[in-house]
C-alpha cells in the first residue's frame, strides 16, 4: 500500500497563480453590477492612463482602474491615489472621504460630491 506523505501537495498552486485567480474572480463577480461602460473616459494621471466611468444605478459613484490591464498582477505603488485623482478629474467633483473602496488592489470605486 502506497501512502502520500502530504495529500495537499497534489493540489499546491504557486502563489502568483493563486493571486491572479483570486483577483480575476473578484473582478468577474463585481463587474457589470453598476458600471456604465458607455460613458467611460480615459484620464492621464502622472503618466499612467486610467479608465473611469460612472455607475448606472448610482450616478454619484464612479469607478476607476488603470487602462493597462497587465498591471492587474503587479499594481505599482500609488495606484489608489491615481485612481482617486482620475475619478476627480473625470467627474469634475471631489471624492467623498470614507467612500473609497479598492477590493482587488487595482480598481477603485468612490462616491463623489459636486
Amino acid at each position: 500500500m502506497t501512502r502520500l506523505r502530504n495529500p495537499l501537495t497534489a493540489f499546491t498552486i504557486h502563489m502568483p497563480v493563486a493571486k491572479g485567480i483570486i483577483i480575476l474572480s473578484i473582478l468577474a463577480l463585481g463587474a457589470g453590477c453598476d458600471q456604465d461602460l458607455s460613458a467611460q473616459r480615459r484620464v492621464l494621471i502622472d503618466g499612467l492612463a486610467y479608465t473611469v466611468y460612472p455607475g448606472s444605478r448610482y450616478p454619484d459613484v464612479w469607478y476607476s482602474s488603470p487602462s493597462d490591464r497587465s498591471l492587474i498582477l503587479r499594481a505599482p505603488p500609488g495606484i489608489r491615489a491615481g485612481n482617486i485623482k482620475a475619478i476627480e478629474a473625470a467627474s469634475g467633483c471631489a471624492v467623498v472621504d470614507g467612500t473609497v473602496a479598492q477590493p482587488d488592489g487595482i480598481s477603485t470605486s468612490a462616491a463623489v460630491a459636486c
